[in-house]
């Protein structure tokens, strides 16, 4: 996109003069000055299904006239069965295809306009309540590993090939509202527990078990039920 010498420009956010629509208006999540790094880093999903009217306009983006006619299938509804398969079925995003058409070249006012917030990747704590730290358990696909969990790779490898960090990372986080389910002292002790999970699913089991463990070590119970 030719953003590499611009790429910590910073830019004021406006509505065109030509703009038509009564009801438009700037992007909350954008803020008001801005550079590209951030705005592609931390404003807009560039990670998000591409939708077939983004894709229109991306045809429009090409100056190689095949690579248009590429791009332009794939919107229409003849191309239907095409979109399905690579972008629903094999996952084809806005980076995929930007380098499967490299002349096409989308001004950064075309991202903000059909591309999606970037939101904040949900994680479930693996330890319990009171400790003092929090664990999060996340796993890397080997081909397309998720947005945020690559970034916590690149961030823990360091980590763990030193034997004194020189500094720490540092990420953001929010307290999202929990679910309903809990595991108290008193069902640790009254019931037993089959625990099924699926992937990194079982990180708040982790934490359940952690707790059953401190009460045993405190004699807040004799016995405990069985947890399988």
């Amino acid at each position: 996109m030719h953003l590499a010498d611009n790429i910590e420009n910073i830019f004021q956010l406006q509505i065109s003069a030509k703009c038509i629509k009564k009801t438009a208006k700037l992007p909350t999540y954008i803020p008001n000055r801005c550079t590209p790094y951030r705005l592609l880093r931390d404003c807009l999903s560039i990670h998000a299904i591409p939708k077939k009217q983004f894709l229109n306009v991306l045809a429009s983006c090409c100056e190689d006239n095949d690579e248009r006619a590429f791009l332009s299938s794939l919107s229409s509804k003849e191309g239907s069965s095409y979109y399905n398969e690579l972008i629903l079925e094999r996952g084809l995003k806005l980076i995929d295809l930007l380098e499967l058409c490299p002349s096409c070249k989308p001004k950064l006012e075309l991202l903000i306009e059909h591309l999606p917030r970037l939101l904040p990747r949900p994680y479930s704590i693996a330890n319990m309540p009171i400790a003092n730290d929090i664990k999060v358990i996340f796993s890397i696909l080997s081909e397309k590993p998720g947005v945020t969990t690559n970034m916590l790779n690149n961030l823990a490898t360091p980590l763990l090939n030193a034997a004194v960090p020189s500094e720490l990372p540092k990420i953001t986080m929010y307290a999202r509202q929990p679910n309903q389910f809990r595991f108290t002292s008193q069902e640790a002790n009254e019931k037993n527990h089959i625990l099924i999970g699926v992937g990194t699913a079982l990180a708040p089991f982790l934490g359940f078990l952690e707790l059953k463990k401190q009460e045993l070590a405190n004699a807040t119970f004799t016995t405990l039920g069985d947890t399988w």
